[in-house]
């Protein structure tokens, strides 16, 4: 695709009325109409584009193509594909979503940056979308747990946390609200969970990170443009054809990379990738490749990763700790920060630009259509 083409200006336009509803003129019908033309392009895209290790699945799930994974179909949005993990590595994180899985009956989704399948992403993130987050979830992590390798070293609902030990012996009663009688439930606020967990590698141990979320507050916590569904149901849990979420989708993504552009380049240029490949903007998405991959940024990320861990190491007894150490880094090994945060910064400010003037371009159509009606 060139790097402003219909399917760039279209969910432009998405844009656009995600921002400004009164841009729709007829708000309904004109959503329609997007979805209509969206549905459309997914499937021009899955049919041109689909790479050889997955299937295409023209008729449903619109905008996804699927692989077969151990026992579970893996659905992944057609934009991520071509940079997706390769099959090895995919099955390594299909078995480390079953590891921190914490209820049988959901969804686990591969989420984040991992999806892109770059180098300098040292950690592991899941959402699993449950259909329970009160005492039924509590249960079942106790159940699951003892057939676990992996440690979890802290779990978070609501306002309130537990490390360590404290774990298996209090999460039965962290949820305050589910009485446990029969039709009661979780009403807290928030009521996702968030687990993190030591993982054990051949190489080393690494942090992964599992959000379980009721799966009727899933778009309230996650986009389903950057995640793909590891399922054993035959189906993903959302749908791609949705030009107003794709619309908000965008416009979160541009207002992100502006906020970490100069505070944070590296979680910049990854949020950026998830811009450009949705829009098909290739040439800008293979420099992000390039930078994402380079020796600077991957050093980055494990050096982000290990302040992370220790934090977290901190929670475990001392036998505990030594499970988890990372190996030290290698003596005398430099880091060019500042050039790469330079290059970070230029390719950043590029790709924010190409945005406001696709931007500009849809939102004058738009206008434009309004005026001759």
């Amino acid at each position: 695709m060139n790097d402003i083409d219909p399917f760039s200006i279209l969910i432009m336009k998405s844009a656009v009325a995600a921002r400004d509803p009164g841009a729709q003129q007829d708000g309904a019908r004109a959503s329609d109409a997007a979805n209509e033309l969206l549905e459309e392009l997914f499937r021009g895209w899955v049919f041109a584009a689909c790479p050889a290790f997955f299937h295409p699945d023209l008729s449903q799930h619109v905008g996804f193509v699927s692989a077969l994974v151990r026992n579970k179909t893996v659905y992944v949005p057609i934009h991520l594909a071509p940079i997706f993990p390769t099959h090895a590595t995919l099955e390594e994180l299909v078995d480390r979503a079953e590891e921190v899985r914490t209820m049988t009956d959901s969804t686990v989704c591969l989420s984040g940056s991992r999806v892109f399948g770059v180098s300098s992403t040292v950690d592991t993130d899941y959402c699993e979308y449950v259909l329970d987050t009160g005492l039924r979830l509590a249960g079942s992590f106790i159940k699951l747990d003892s057939l676990r390798s992996s440690i979890c070293v802290a779990v978070r609902h609501s306002d309130y946390k537990l490390v360590a030990s404290e774990v298996l012996e209090k999460i039965i009663s962290i949820c305050h609200t589910d009485s446990g009688f029969i039709g009661a439930g979780c009403t807290c606020k928030p009521r996702d969970w968030k687990f993190d967990y030591f993982c054990l590698t051949p190489t080393a141990p690494i942090i992964v990170t599992n959000l379980c979320v009721h799966d009727k507050d899933c778009e309230d916590f996650s986009w389903a443009y950057q995640e793909a569904a590891i399922t054993a149901a035959g189906q993903p849990l959302r749908q791609l054809v949705d030009s107003l979420q794709l619309g908000r989708y965008v416009h979160w993504l541009r207002n992100v990379i502006e906020d970490y552009r100069l505070a944070e380049p590296l979680k910049g240029l990854k949020r950026a990738l998830a811009l450009c490949t949705i829009l098909a903007l290739t040439e800008l998405s293979s420099s992000l490749l390039v930078l994402l991959n380079s020796p600077v940024a991957v050093q980055l990320a494990k050096n982000v990763a290990e302040r992370d861990a220790a934090k977290l190491r901190e929670h475990l007894p001392p036998q505990e700790q030594s499970k988890v150490s990372a190996p030290a880094l290698e003596s005398g090994e430099t880091i060019s920060e500042d050039r790469f945060r330079t290059e970070a910064n230029s390719i950043l400010n590029s790709v924010i630009e190409h945005y406001d003037i696709v931007m500009q371009r849809a939102k004058g159509m738009i206008d434009a259509q309004c005026n001759r009606s």
